[in-house]
């Protein structure tokens, strides 16, 4: 199982980049929730509202949602974040896996 973290400009880009990503069967499931950053970008500091997309999927996905992502976000270097997660209840990946099939 992978999981990718990947933030967003505001919650109409989450809710499209969510949306679009379990409806190719990219994802089989994504969380987006509302996050408060600090970044450096151009030479300063930044504090923004940002929204966190929580991308669950097959562990060999990691290229499409690259991919996706790239494609449809508004960021010129969008965070695409990857986490490989060991364990995990049998019965969830087999739900995540069937559904992406």
């Amino acid at each position: 199982m992978l999981i990718v973290y990947v933030t967003c400009h505001n919650r109409d880009e989450a809710r499209s980049l969510a949306k679009g990503l379990v409806e190719k069967k990219i994802a089989g499931y994504v969380n987006y929730v509302p996050i408060s950053s600090f970044y450096w970008w151009k030479k300063e500091v930044i504090h923004d509202r940002e929204f966190a997309l929580i991308i669950q999927s097959a562990k060999n996905n990691f290229k499409e949602i690259e991919k996706y992502v790239k494609e449809h976000h508004s960021y010129e270097r969008p965070a695409i974040i990857s986490l490989n997660v060991d364990d995990v209840t049998p019965i969830f990946l087999k739900w995540l896996n069937d559904i992406q099939k």
